[in-house]
């Protein structure tokens, strides 16, 4: 990569980072900043919501929707496939072998699903047994109490977060410390 940076390129000229959103931050970006806050590696501001109350930066997590009805044919030749790779002796297939448990059959009907796969769960910066994301409020570092209805207000907004001047300090000690904190907070 240093072939890439221009000679004049200062690496340390960013010093802080950080994020505001209205909550409606939502699929990547609900995981672009998740991974940015959990880790420590920015500070989440948000604006609106509710007066003082703590709001979640982002609105719901990212995820591949499926159709039912293009998988259900894939899992079903995968099944047999897993059985005749153990010719039915696996643990599995010896407890379910007069069963379709493991047998995704079309609807008898004209019904449709969809469902997430590959679902946003945070394992890496909440844990192994963390569940997917939409079951977490992850509040901000800080919540201002300031709405925007036009970019001149966004700019108050911006002008607000550029006067807090420790955002270290802020990240350590956040407005919400009991309401979805986290260790990462902690580390200097």
């Amino acid at each position: 990569m240093p072939d890439l940076v221009q000679p004049s390129y200062d690496a340390e000229y960013w010093t802080e980072v950080a994020f505001v959103t209205d909550g409606n931050c939502g699929s990547a970006c609900s995981l672009f900043t998740q991974t940015l806050q959990l880790t420590g590696a920015a500070t989440a501001f948000t604006f609106g919501g509710l007066k003082d109350q703590a709001m979640d930066v982002a609105s719901f997590g990212g995820g591949d929707v499926l159709e039912y009805d293009d998988t259900s044919p894939l899992l079903n030749i995968a099944s047999h496939l897993g059985y005749w790779a153990t010719f039915g002796e696996s643990d599995w297939s010896e407890r379910h072998t007069n069963t379709w448990v493991n047998k995704p059959i079309p609807f008898p009907n004209s019904a449709r699903a969809r469902y997430t796969w590959d679902m946003d769960t945070p394992t890496s910066q909440l844990g192994p047994q963390s569940l997917p994301r939409q079951f977490y409020i992850i509040p901000p570092h800080k919540q201002l109490n300031m709405w925007a209805r036009n970019l001149d207000e966004r700019a108050a907004i911006h002008e607000e977060i550029v006067s807090i001047k420790n955002w270290t300090h802020l990240r350590m000690n956040p407005q919400f410390p009991d309401l979805g904190d986290c260790p990462v907070y902690h580390k200097a």
